[in-house]
């Protein structure tokens, strides 16, 4: 679900329009190829139209290159690298005037449509803008969280959250900066400590809650001088990528 406005419980964050063709901005779709496969697509436009960036399976959380240039004026065509640098396939996209999603609203690069092929495999695909940061390099999209090492972060993040997620209550202890914020429906709950927290995991990590956390993507997230957050907020991580607020879930229609 694109989300232009997030009205978070702890930090507000809001993310503009995009403005065809500027640079500096780093644009981060998600959605899906093949029709169920989720992924994620980080876009930077360059000097004379050229784009560069990265995707990701979310099955795998890896970041896959990507170089390409607009072919026509709402048409572009990204290359995929493999580690020796090799074209290992290519995105065929085009901005989408309209989309079902965007009611009654002309579109300017919200939403990308078309194909990613390799071989003679061909298959569909379909993003829709998430979010947009304005940095003009990939790396340096949690500088103003002042981290400098990306994947490093996003390493640390991502013990929590599958920590969680498989039920390892020890090892997402150890991934919590306290006193952690939690915000139970309109209650607020100071956690002071490991056992505190493990007193009310219960409480904190219902099944529903757990699912609904099973719908974000820690990797390329959503960050500001307060944190980096996955889904619409439903955990936020300091610079450490150590866990600070647990937010109730605000997620609405589609994974991704």
């Amino acid at each position: 679900m694109t989300r232009w406005l997030i009205l978070l419980f702890v930090f507000p964050v809001a993310v503009g329009l995009p403005h065809a063709g500027s640079g500096g901005n780093l644009r981060d779709y998600r959605g899906t190829l093949n029709g169920t496969t989720i992924i994620g697509l980080a876009l930077l436009h360059g000097p004379d139209r050229e784009l560069h960036g990265s995707y990701f399976y979310k099955r795998y959380l890896r970041d896959f290159p990507l170089k390409g240039k607009y072919i026509a004026d709402r048409e572009i065509e990204l290359r995929e690298y493999d580690d020796s640098g090799s074209v290992r396939g290519t995105f065929f996209l085009h901005f989408a005037e309209t989309d079902p999603a965007f009611t009654d609203q002309h579109l300017k690069e919200e939403v990308l449509v078309g194909t990613w092929a390799s071989g003679s495999k061909t298959y569909p695909v379909h993003l829709s803008l998430a979010d947009e940061i304005f940095v003009d390099e990939e790396s340096r999209r949690y500088e103003s969280l002042g981290v400098t090492n990306k994947s490093e972060f996003e390493k640390e993040a991502e013990k929590f959250y599958f920590a969680v997620l498989q039920g390892d209550k020890r090892a997402a202890l150890q991934q919590v900066q306290y006193p952690l914020l939690v915000f139970l429906g309109k209650k607020k709950l100071l956690v002071h400590s490991p056992s505190e927290l493990l007193h009310n995991w219960n409480k904190i990590f219902t099944p529903e809650y757990v699912n609904c956390l099973r719908k974000g993507i820690p990797h390329d997230m959503f960050a500001n001088y307060k944190g980096a957050m996955v889904g619409n907020g439903e955990i936020w991580f300091d610079e450490k990528g150590h866990v600070v607020t647990l937010n109730p879930c605000l997620f609405r229609g589609r994974e991704f």
